[in-house]
C-alpha cells in the first residue's frame, strides 16, 4: 500500500511541475479581459463586482485579474 501512495504522490508532484509553467504563461496573457463585471458564483448568494479573463474560450481567472488582454471590455 506504502508504494501505491508514493507512486500517485510522484504522479502529481510531475503533473503539477509540468502545468506549473503553462499556467504561469496563462496568467500574463488574455485575449479577453471584462473588467468590472456583476459576476453570480451559481450558489444563490449575492452578486459581486470583479473581473473576467479568457485565453482561447475559456475562463483563466475570476475575480482581481492583474494581466492584460489583448481586447479589453468594460463590464458594467
Amino acid at each position: 500500500m506504502r508504494r501505491r501512495r508514493f507512486i500517485a504522490a510522484g504522479g502529481a508532484v510531475t503533473a503539477a511541475a509540468f502545468a506549473a509553467p503553462w499556467v504561469a504563461a496563462t496568467r500574463n496573457r488574455s485575449d479577453l479581459v471584462i473588467r468590472g463585471a456583476t459576476l453570480y458564483d451559481g450558489t444563490g448568494g449575492p452578486p459581486k463586482q470583479g473581473d473576467l479573463s479568457f485565453l482561447e474560450g475559456r475562463i483563466t481567472e475570476v475575480g482581481r485579474v492583474t494581466a492584460s488582454g489583448a481586447e479589453e471590455l468594460d463590464g458594467r
